[in-house]
């Protein structure tokens, strides 16, 4: 499935309607607790001309991904002195055939139609969303770094705190602690330190997602399937950083280790 855009030129603007659609931004404002429909409204001052809302459109964005909800209404094409207007078509042909059919489709309608530039959609927005899709990547390389940089930190503390323990290893060991046990106890403990950093990290995580609600476009701050992902991801990471600290605990040698001064 693929969408098109296409600027067709048009000559003739002598056709005229008193009609209009506004959004829901633009009708709550204008007529609070009233039905917009059948209301009366001018664009162009209190002299008119005075054009019927036809229809109530849902709010959209129309400037920046990031804007806030604003008023928006909707003229028709005829009523416009304009000598261009964009055709939007989803087709699920490829798009160089859909836009041989739009071209043909413009030519019977009125053989002096004639396009002036057409293409795909993703790439008509491609540039709109430049510096979002740059944002998102350099915060997923932060991201990404950051992980990293935790997983390291934690393995280093764990490993840190099993080469502390050698004796006390040895000890459990020569007493019928199973290796199983010892690998099961460090993984445990370096477990309980990502817990709560989890634990912190979600908190802010919450804080931060409602400071950045205005940048999040259909999704909520509040998802719990994203927040399970994260929880999971990072979980994974913390058990993979403390396993290699845990498996070396478990190859403790138990006469070795009760000698170690």
């Amino acid at each position: 499935m693929v969408q098109l855009f296409s600027c067709v030129q048009v000559t003739d603007t002598s056709a005229t309607t008193a009609s209009l659609i506004v959004n829901e931004t633009l009708a709550r404002r204008m007529w609070p607790g009233r039905d917009p429909l059948a209301q009366v409204i001018s664009i162009n001052g209190p002299d008119g001309p005075w054009r019927s809302v036809v229809g109530v459109a849902k709010d959209s964005r129309y400037r920046r991904l990031a804007e806030p909800p604003r008023p928006f209404l909707y003229c028709p094409a005829a009523a416009e002195e304009a000598d261009e207007f964009t055709v939007v078509m989803r087709s699920s042909e490829p798009p160089a055939a859909a836009l041989a059919r739009m071209r043909e489709a413009a030519r019977r309608i009125d053989p002096s139609i004639s396009p002036v530039e057409s293409g795909r959609l993703e790439e008509a927005i491609g540039v709109s969303l430049l510096p979002t899709r740059l944002a998102s990547g350099v915060l997923m390389s932060m991201g990404a770094l950051a992980l990293i940089l935790a997983c390291v930190g934690l393995f280093g503390v764990v490993a840190y705190s099993v080469s502390q323990r050698t004796k006390e290893f040895g000890v459990r060991i020569a007493l019928g602690a199973q290796r199983e046990d010892i690998f099961a106890l460090v993984l445990r403990e370096g477990s309980r330190l990502a817990a709560w950093g989890l634990g912190l990290g979600l908190l802010l995580a919450l804080i931060a997602g409602q400071l950045l609600s205005k940048l999040l476009f259909g999704l909520s701050p509040f998802d719990p399937l994203a927040y399970f992902a994260v929880v999971a991801l990072l979980g994974g990471a913390s058990i993979a950083a403390c396993a290699l600290p845990a498996l070396r605990a478990t190859q403790v040698d138990p006469l070795v280790a009760l000698r170690h001064d």
